[in-house]
C-alpha cells in the first residue's frame, strides 16, 4: 500500500502544470513626418551614443506587460554595418533607472529609400524588460561602436518645434487570458443571444451570450483594462466600470475584479416606504407614492421637495406606498431619448452637479473631475457600491452628483432632507441643526424667529403667539 501511494505522488509530481500563454504585439510610438530631412542617426560614427527620449510621448502598454525588443526604420544608402551596442532602457515614469536590455554586435540593414523606409535596426532584448505603470514614458540610450558609415544613415523621425527623435516600434509580450462571463435576469434565468462587447481605447472583442447565458472571450492583453458593454432584447442597456482580468502584484486595492456573474434587470422592484429612485420616460403613476425632486440646498443639506404630479423623463426619489413593480422589457433603449438632469436653482457653475437620471445601469463615480462625487440615495439591491463614493448603478434609477468645494456638501457628505415626508422634521434636527437655527414645520430655513406661529429650533417645537 505504501509503495502504491509513494507511485501515485511520483507520478501527480510529474503532470505538467498549464504553462502561461503569452501573445505578442507591436506598438509604433510617434507618427513619422520627416526622413530625409531630420538628423542623421547618431549610431554610425566610429564611437557614438545617442540618447532618445520620448518622455513627453507617451506609451500605451499596461502594467505587467513586457517590453523584448525595439525596431527602427528608416533608408540606408550604403552598405549593411555591423557594430557593437549597448541599449539601456527606462519604461516607468516615476523610476527613472536605467537598465541594460542588450549588450552585444546588431546590424544595421541596407536599402529603402526617403520616401520607401524599410526596417533597419532590430533590437531584441537579453531579457524582457517588466513594465510597472500603464502609459510609461520610454528613454533609449544606445552606446555604439565600430566601422563608421560612409553615407549618413536615416531613421524615419518626428519633428517638433524643439526635438526630433526617431519613431520605434516597441515589440511587447503580454499575458493571455479566458473571460467567461454569465448573464442572468432578476429571475436568475439565463439572458440569451445578448450582444457583449469588453473593451479599452486598443483592445476590442464582441460576443453573443448562448442558450445557458455564457459568453467566452479570449483575450491577448490580461494586464490592460476593460469596460464591458451589453445590450439584449427585454432589457436596459448594462455598462461596467474597468476591471481587470488579471490581479497584479504591484496595482492598487481599488482595482474592480472581472464580473463573472451580470444580473441584467427586466423590472424595477419597489417595496412600501422604501426609499428609492425611479426616472421613467412616461410620467410615472402618482398613486404608487410619494415623489420628491432636488429643490435646493441649504449649506450642506441637500432639499426634495414634494412633487404631485410627477413628471416624464425626470428623475425622482419615492417613498412607495405599497409594493409593486414597473417592467422595463417594454422599452427600446436605442429610443429613449436622453434621461433629464434637475440642477441646483441658480447654478451657472457649468459643474456636473445635481441630479441625475440613467436609463441603463452604468457605473457612475469614476467620470467626475477632482472634487467632484457620486452619492446613492436609493436603498434597492440594484444600486451597488463598487468602491469609495463609486456605484453600478440599475436602470431607470437616479444618483446625485455634488463637489466637496462647493457649498452643496462637506467633506463628510450631504445630508438629505424630504419636505414634508413623515421624517422630514427629524432629518433636519439630526443633520442641519444649529444652535438658534430656525426652521417651519416643512423643513425650510428661516431667517431668525417668526413674530408668530410654530416653528422648530433645536431639535424642539416653538410656538409664538
Amino acid at each position: 500500500m505504501k509503495a502504491f501511494r509513494l507511485l501515485l505522488v511520483l507520478l501527480l509530481g510529474t503532470v505538467p502544470c498549464a504553462a502561461q500563454e503569452y501573445a505578442n504585439r507591436e506598438v509604433q510610438l510617434c507618427e513619422a513626418n520627416n526622413v530625409q530631412a531630420g538628423k542623421p542617426v547618431d549610431v554610425t560614427k566610429k564611437s557614438s551614443e545617442a540618447a532618445m527620449r520620448y518622455e513627453t510621448v507617451p506609451v500605451r502598454v499596461f502594467s505587467g506587460d513586457y517590453l523584448t525588443g525595439l525596431e527602427f526604420r528608416g533608408y540606408n544608402p550604403g552598405p549593411e554595418l555591423k557594430r557593437h551596442m549597448t541599449v539601456k532602457v527606462s519604461v516607468d515614469f516615476l523610476e527613472m533607472a536605467y537598465s541594460t536590455v542588450f549588450d552585444g554586435t546588431c546590424t544595421i540593414l541596407s536599402g529603402g529609400t526617403a520616401d520607401a523606409c524599410v526596417p533597419l535596426l532590430s533590437i531584441e532584448f537579453d531579457k524582457p524588460l517588466l513594465i510597472k505603470e500603464n502609459m510609461a514614458r520610454l528613454n533609449v540610450n544606445i552606446v555604439s561602436t565600430g566601422d563608421a558609415a560612409s553615407e549618413p544613415v536615416y531613421f524615419e523621425q518626428q519633428v517638433t518645434e524643439f526635438t526630433s527623435v526617431p519613431v520605434v516600434q516597441l515589440n511587447l509580450r503580454s499575458e493571455v487570458a479566458d473571460f467567461t462571463p454569465v448573464l442572468k435576469n432578476q429571475d436568475s434565468r439565463p439572458v440569451a443571444d445578448a450582444h457583449v462587447s469588453i473593451s479599452n481605447d486598443v483592445f476590442h472583442y464582441e460576443g453573443t451570450s448562448d442558450y445557458y447565458g455564457q459568453l467566452s472571450f479570449r483575450v491577448e492583453e490580461a494586464n490592460a483594462p476593460y469596460t464591458m458593454r451589453i445590450s439584449a432584447p427585454g432589457y436596459p442597456d448594462y455598462e461596467t466600470a474597468s476591471f481587470y482580468l488579471k490581479q497584479q502584484s504591484f496595482d492598487n486595492p481599488n482595482l474592480i475584479a472581472p464580473p463573472t456573474e451580470v444580473m441584467l434587470s427586466n423590472r424595477l422592484e419597489f417595496k412600501a416606504n422604501q426609499q428609492a429612485t425611479i426616472i421613467l420616460p412616461e410620467a410615472p403613476d402618482a398613486s404608487w407614492g410619494r415623489y420628491y425632486r432636488l429643490d435646493r440646498h441649504e449649506g450642506a443639506t441637500v432639499i426634495f421637495e414634494r412633487e404631485y404630479e410627477p413628471k416624464a423623463n425626470t428623475p425622482y426619489v419615492i417613498f412607495p406606498d405599497k409594493n409593486f413593480s414597473v417592467s422595463l422589457s417594454g422599452y427600446d433603449p436605442a429610443q429613449l431619448p436622453t434621461p433629464g438632469i434637475v440642477r441646483f436653482p441658480g447654478d451657472e457653475s457649468g459643474l456636473n452637479y445635481g441630479f441625475y437620471g440613467t436609463y441603463k445601469s452604468q457605473f457612475v463615480g469614476g467620470y467626475l473631475f477632482d472634487g467632484e462625487h457620486a452619492y446613492i440615495i436609493d436603498s434597492t439591491a440594484d444600486c451597488t457600491q463598487m468602491g469609495e463614493l463609486r456605484y453600478q448603478m440599475g436602470a431607470f434609477r437616479a444618483y446625485l452628483v455634488l463637489g466637496t468645494f462647493s457649498p452643496y456638501m462637506t467633506f463628510t457628505g450631504p445630508e438629505y432632507v424630504f419636505v414634508g415626508e413623515q421624517t422630514g422634521i427629524s432629518d433636519i434636527e439630526q443633520a442641519n441643526q444649529q444652535a438658534g437655527t430656525c426652521f417651519d414645520l416643512q423643513g425650510r430655513r428661516l431667517n431668525g424667529v417668526p413674530q408668530r406661529g410654530m416653528y422648530i429650533r433645536d431639535g424642539r417645537k416653538y410656538v409664538v403667539k
